[in-house]
């Protein structure tokens, strides 16, 4: 039941998002407009939230012994981390700041430090390579000067 109402909730969602960034100039792809990128997104989006509902009914439903769900400390405490992420952005730089917030989720993801500060260091890798060397965004330096 949670399925559907999750894929009914993004199908209107992605919906109201394609709606609205087929109104801006879409472009084309070696040329893509400002309302190419969203528009993609949302065809995405309405494409997963249509797999989401259609694999909600073949789901068997839980019996109360199964109760699953996010605790909510664990979401004050991402939330928390967000902040700090956002307080510290400018300050620290990009590279510096987004490798720390992901530290910072070791409690969420409940893994191994090893894992953890491998994944953040490729996150930040690959976050950086996308923006900076793809997108071609103007990151913060921040105290590293990179």
């Amino acid at each position: 039941m949670i399925g559907r109402l999750s894929g009914l909730f993004l199908l209107i969602l992605s919906l109201g998002m394609a709606y609205l960034s087929s109104k801006l100039p879409l472009g084309g792809f070696k040329g893509p407009g400002p309302g190419f990128y969203p528009l993609l997104v949302a065809l995405i989006l309405i494409l997963l939230s249509i797999l989401l509902m259609i694999s909600s009914w073949f789901e068997k439903p839980r019996t109360a012994e199964k109760k699953e769900g996010m605790d909510i400390k664990k979401v004050y405490y991402i939330l928390g981390a967000l902040l700090i992420y956002a307080v510290s952005f400018q300050r620290l730089g990009f590279l510096l700041s987004t490798f720390l917030f992901f530290l910072l989720l070791k409690p969420v993801v409940e893994k191994k430090w090893s894992f953890v500060i491998i994944g953040s260091f490729l996150v930040t890798l690959a976050s950086y390579f996308f923006f900076q060397i793809l997108l071609k965004c103007t990151l913060p330096e921040g105290i590293l000067g990179i």
